[in-house]
């Protein structure tokens, strides 16, 4: 439980700093939020129980048609979802697109609290002195 919260609260801070950086670039230079989806045949769970990694390895990406109809539609594989990043970095019509988040090849809302400009600036200003910076230019 402890690793899920680590886990979204860790993609939170993407967002906050995505948004962040968004704001202080340059015209015509951009930065999006991507959500690749649930991808089954990824490491993300190798520190999972034996059993769990076995089903989770072998046993779900030859389910994610079921999974997809039964669980939700944003369930991938590595491919679909590298597919959608370069759409989303490269695609002409989104070449003044900043500040967004998008699912797959969504540009959708992301969650009310990554809207919260005083956390992502208080996160801004702490990577920085973190880094030994005072300013990004």
């Amino acid at each position: 439980m402890r690793g899920q919260r680590r886990y979204c609260t860790s993609k939170l801070a993407n967002i906050y700093f995505t948004y962040a950086l968004a704001r202080r670039l340059p015209e015509g230079v951009t930065a999006n939020a991507f959500n690749p989806g649930m991808m089954l045949d990824t490491a993300l769970g190798r520190s999972l129980p034996a059993p769990v990694r076995f089903v989770a390895r072998h046993v779900l990406p030859r389910l994610t048609w079921l999974l997809r109809r039964t669980l939700t539609d944003n369930i991938h594989t590595t491919q679909e979802s590298g597919r959608a990043l370069a759409w989303a970095a490269t695609a002409p019509e989104l070449a003044d697109t900043t500040g967004r988040y998008f699912d797959g090849y969504r540009d959708i809302r992301s969650s009310d609290e990554s809207y919260d400009t005083a956390r992502a600036e208080q996160l801004w200003n702490d990577s920085l002195a973190l880094a030994g910076m005072t300013t990004i230019r």
